[in-house]
């Protein structure tokens, strides 16, 4: 009977033995998968950054590739540019010269006296002349104004002398004058436009600026008061040398 206890005993021993061992290789086993999950999601991570760095480290190496031809392009970019520049300069100044050579020929057939025609000379040259207007050169509005809706500017200097003022002045170019805040007439313009729609003006044309706006329609001049006040200035500034 002892010997029977015994070995059940020593059944039980084992038994739990094995149970404990099984129990712990279970454990250990769990604690190795979650080892190599881990790894293995830091080495999905190291590869995509392995692949980022590739891409990065080759868009740099074909930037540095590309940059020499870049350079020689943009390069090319600014010399055209400039030459451009330099090519309409020169034709703006071969348009001015012709301008001036054309109104001395006309006004010493007029059989004006030599003070007349050298002032129409001088206040011709001021009128196309280009008014620097921070980094750029633009034509003053007083010029566009005289040779708009085929005006003729070398007509200009004779009213210039003859008028003391600039409202004088574009009177006797045929204008209407309206000095107003209103800017109804842009939109009348611009509606007038439209495809289908008939149009109740010849020639037109719309100015707007800092310095305020105006509006051109066949022989009407729309102006705000701020645009205005800034013709009388080009209008001093043109008539200033003939006075």
């Amino acid at each position: 009977m002892e010997t029977v206890i015994v070995s059940i005993l020593e059944a039980l021993s084992i038994s739990v033995f094995i149970f404990y061992i099984f129990r712990a290789l279970q454990a250990k086993i769990s604690g190795l998968e979650i080892v190599v999950k881990v790894q293995n999601e830091t080495l999905s991570v190291m590869e995509k950054r392995i692949e980022e760095t590739e891409k990065v480290g080759s868009i740099y190496k074909n930037l540095m590739a590309d940059l020499p031809s870049d350079l020689d392009n943009y390069k090319a970019i600014i010399s055209k540019t400039r030459d451009d520049m330099i090519v309409e300069l020169i034709n703006q100044n071969e348009i001015k010269e012709k301008k001036l050579k054309v109104a001395e020929k006309n006004l010493t057939k007029s059989g004006g006296s030599e003070e007349i025609i050298k002032s129409s000379l001088v206040i011709l040259k001021n009128l196309i002349a280009n008014k620097e207007d921070g980094e750029y050169n633009q034509q003053l509005d007083l010029t566009t104004i005289s040779e708009f809706n085929n005006r003729v500017i070398e007509d200009a200097p004779a009213l210039i002398i003859s008028a003391k003022t600039v409202e004088e002045y574009l009177s006797k170019q045929g204008y209407q004058i309206i000095v107003t805040e209103d800017q109804s007439v842009m939109k009348e313009l611009f509606s007038s436009s439209e495809k289908g729609r008939k149009r109740d003006f010849d020639a037109a044309m719309v100015t707007t600026g800092q310095d305020g706006w105006y509006v051109l329609k066949d022989d009407e001049l729309h102006i705000s008061p701020e645009k205005i006040s800034s013709l009388k200035d080009d209008f001093s500034i043109v008539k200033s040398t003939n006075t």
